[in-house]
């Protein structure tokens, strides 16, 4: 990819990110169909389109695996439920 294997991992677990980059992987992880075009063409001057489809896409798939964690403990009857980032 054209993002590091670090960047992804940010991206995934909603930590570590700065700026403009945090603001939309926040969304992504939160409020993923209020993502407008202007979203990610406020990323675009610093990353190309690959760099943003893959923040995307790990952004994503940290939130479906926080969710699937949370859903998971919930079933197993555990009161001390995972954070979700």
């Amino acid at each position: 990819g054209v993002t590091s294997p670090a960047q992804r991992q940010a991206a995934a677990a909603n930590r570590g990110m700065t700026g403009l980059q945090a603001d939309y992987v926040a969304l992504v992880h939160g409020q993923a169909t209020a993502i407008r075009d202007q979203h990610v063409q406020g990323l675009q001057p610093a990353l190309s389109e690959d760099a943003v489809f893959e923040l995307t896409v790990a952004a994503a798939t940290g939130a479906g695996m926080a969710r699937l964690a949370r859903v998971q403990a919930l079933l197993a009857g555990n009161p001390t439920l995972p954070e979700v980032p």
